[in-house]
């Protein structure tokens, strides 16, 4: 089994699903804070990092938050398939 080196910090996007509406964020992943999932089971870390959505400090969603439609998500999917 060979060891990868894991960078300090990471962006990465993350997605939550609400009825119709797609909640995506830009999150900062630090290595070191959760160093645990990453021990416990490496192929399920991001599954066990994105966790549940926080409305944010005040209740309203994080400045690096979006939100658009399930529609609108299944379009762009679609596009970018038929791209390749």
């Amino acid at each position: 089994m060979s060891r990868r080196r894991l960078s300090s910090t990471r962006l990465w996007w993350t997605a939550w699903v609400s009825g119709q509406q797609v909640f995506v964020r830009l999150q900062l992943l630090v290595a070191a804070s959760n160093i645990d999932a990453w021990r416990k089971a490496p192929e399920q870390v991001q599954c066990e990092l994105v966790g549940d959505r926080d409305e944010g400090e005040f209740g309203e969603p994080s400045p690096s938050e979006w939100i658009v439609s399930l529609d609108d998500m299944r379009g762009f999917v679609s596009r970018r398939t038929l791209q390749y």
